[in-house]
């Protein structure tokens, strides 16, 4: 897991009429433990959102017989900031050591060559780093209809409408919230009531 800092079992917290993520706002990341079924399959999910956590929560609900949040570890607000800054560092250091070798006349050229390339190996690696963080950095400040735009290329799109729907859906500022929506089922025949009746909530149609 990315952090420790609030990881914890999952204990679903009470419903609230606050705390959904407004226009502009930077939104928490985790990494979880997603239980698939009641035999207690699981896989790990990492980087994901609030939003996209009560989607989940809600989708693996009947199958996983419960909360199927089992593990959840919230990273730190900062966290992308601080890899990236010695990233960034160490990246100023192998290009200016690029053009030392570039320069030096008491080399060979066969050296030369050599030393170059060993060390854009390793620049090509901190560069590829850094904009792998910078892509999850950038999911902290997406809008919701941005948020939902993000979701619908990784889940059903279709599903995903009815669960936000709208150009500009209301979207959990927390992963308390998250959970506490997602798990939520009411009592209907209808199969996909207990996956809607959070979001309707949510949205406050219910």
């Amino acid at each position: 897991m990315a952090s420790s800092r609030k990881q914890s079992a999952v204990a679903v917290a009470p419903m609230r009429d606050s705390g959904h993520l407004p226009m502009k706002q930077i939104q928490p990341l985790a990494n979880i433990v997603l239980k698939q079924d009641k035999i207690g399959n699981s896989v790990v999910r990492k980087n994901v959102t609030p939003a996209e956590v009560m989607f989940l929560c809600a989708l693996h609900f009947k199958n996983a017989g419960d909360n199927p949040i089992v593990k959840i570890d919230i990273a730190d607000d900062d966290r992308e900031e601080k890899q990236i800054e010695p990233l960034k560092a160490e990246i100023d250091k192998l290009e200016a050591r690029i053009a030392k070798d570039m320069d030096d006349l008491t080399i060979t050229e066969e050296i030369r060559e050599k030393r170059v390339s060993n060390l854009q190996a390793k620049l090509d690696r901190a560069r590829s780093q850094v904009a792998d963080l910078e892509q999850i950095r950038s999911i902290r400040s997406l809008p919701p209809d941005q948020e939902k735009l993000r979701l619908g290329f990784r889940y059903n799109n279709i599903v995903l409408n009815k669960f936000y729907p709208g150009e500009m859906p209301t979207l959990p500022a927390t992963f308390d919230q998250a959970m506490s929506f997602g798990a939520r089922r009411n009592t209907s025949n209808n199969q996909f009531d207990y996956f809607l009746v959070g979001a309707d909530r949510l949205q406050g149609q219910a």
